[in-house]
């Protein structure tokens, strides 16, 4: 019996390198997307740190419905920067739980997506699929 022995350039013609490539690029996506930053907090938490003037500033943005909150102090160890999200019919009572509380400086964002990346959400689909269908009829 003849045994075969893989070499490496038949084990990069397969999907190994494919996979891995893309196992790769979903685990540094993943990182990228989760390290640092705000730490969730209920709506009720974010209100009760309102009330109890435990916050330094605040920013309400208002196409994501959230509130990003920098703590005086840490709270429950996540730390001195916390966020909550609320429901559109509350926003006024966010407005004013924020105006009332004793925050150094609070401040409104209305985010406004750059036409260029609105562009590329519109195109990149249909760049993907050309690709692939490329890639597919290339390699018959």
């Amino acid at each position: 019996m003849a045994e075969k022995k893989r070499t490496v350039k038949s084990l990069l013609k397969g999907p190994l390198p494919y996979v891995a490539v893309g196992a790769l690029v979903v685990v540094i996506g993943v990182s990228l997307l989760t390290s640092g930053g705000f730490r969730p907090v209920t709506t009720q938490e974010g209100l009760e740190l309102l009330q109890d003037n435990q916050v330094e500033s605040a920013t309400i943005i208002d196409g994501e419905q959230r509130v990003d909150l920098e703590l005086r102090s840490s709270y429950e160890g996540l730390g001195t920067q916390v966020q909550f999200y609320y429901v559109a019919p509350r926003g006024g009572e966010i407005v004013q739980a924020v105006t009332e509380s004793d925050v150094g400086e609070f401040t409104d964002e209305v985010p406004q997506t750059n036409w260029f990346i609105s562009f590329l959400g519109l195109i990149f689909p249909f760049i993907l699929i050309g690709l692939i269908f490329w890639f597919l009829l290339s390699s018959m």
